[in-house]
C-alpha cells in the first residue's frame, strides 16, 4: 500500500500510517528493517503515534523509534493534546510532526480556548522544528485561521472524504499530492 500512495511521482513528505501497539514487537519492527528497496523506502513511511502508546514503556518505545528513525522512518504524535500529553515526552522522543486533533479544530473559529490550544500546538511545533498537520478542516474558515497561524498541512472533508488507495490512485497527480499534503 505505501509504494501506491508514496511512489516516485508523489510528495515526498511520505505517507502517514497509524502505529498499533504490536508494531513495537521485535518481529514487526524487524519486518519493517527488512523492508528495503525502491517499492517501499522506509524514508517514505510516516509512522503515527498516539499519547496512549507512550503510556507503558516509554523508554522502549524511544529507543525503538530511535532504531526506525535511523532507518529513515518519520514520526507523528497523532491526536496531540487529548491525551496525557507531557512536554518532557516532545521534547525526547524523535518526531517529525505534530497532529490537532480534530476537537481542538472543530470550533477554532468560536471557541477562544480551542483557538489559544491550536495556536499553541502550532508555537510548540515551530518551536521544536515539527510540521503541524491539523485534523478535522471542515471549513474554508477553520483552514484560514490555521494557515494564518502557521500551520503545516491539513486533514478533513473540506479536501475530500477518507478513501482506500484505489481512490487517491484515481486522483490526477497535481490532486494526488494536495490530498496527500491533506
Amino acid at each position: 500500500m505505501l509504494a501506491a500512495v508514496a511512489g516516485p511521482a508523489r510528495r515526498p513528505g511520505g505517507a502517514p500510517c497509524g502505529c498499533a501497539r504490536r508494531a513495537w514487537t521485535p518481529p514487526h519492527q524487524r519486518r519493517l528493517a527488512g523492508q528495503r528497496g525502491d517499492a517501499c523506502p522506509q524514508a517514505r513511511l510516516k509512522l503515527e503515534l498516539t499519547e496512549s502508546l507512550l503510556l507503558e514503556g516509554v523508554e522502549e518505545v524511544i529507543a525503538r523509534m530511535k532504531e526506525l528513525k535511523a532507518l529513515g522512518v518519520g514520526f507523528s504524535l497523532d491526536e496531540f493534546g487529548t491525551g496525557y500529553s507531557s512536554l518532557a515526552y516532545l521534547k525526547r522522543l524523535p518526531l517529525d510532526q505534530l497532529k490537532i486533533d480534530q476537537s481542538f479544530v472543530r470550533d477554532v473559529l468560536t471557541d477562544d480556548n480551542d483557538a489559544a490550544i491550536a495556536r499553541t500546538i502550532l508555537a510548540l511545533g515551530r518551536t521544536f522544528g515539527l510540521t503541524v498537520i491539523a485534523e478535522g478542516v471542515e471549513t474554508a474558515g477553520q483552514r484560514e485561521f490555521l494557515v494564518r497561524h502557521g500551520c503545516d498541512a491539513f486533514q478533513g472533508y473540506l479536501f475530500g472524504k477518507p478513501g482506500g488507495v484505489e481512490a487517491l490512485a484515481a486522483l490526477r497527480p497535481r490532486d494526488a499530492t494536495a490530498a496527500l499534503a491533506a
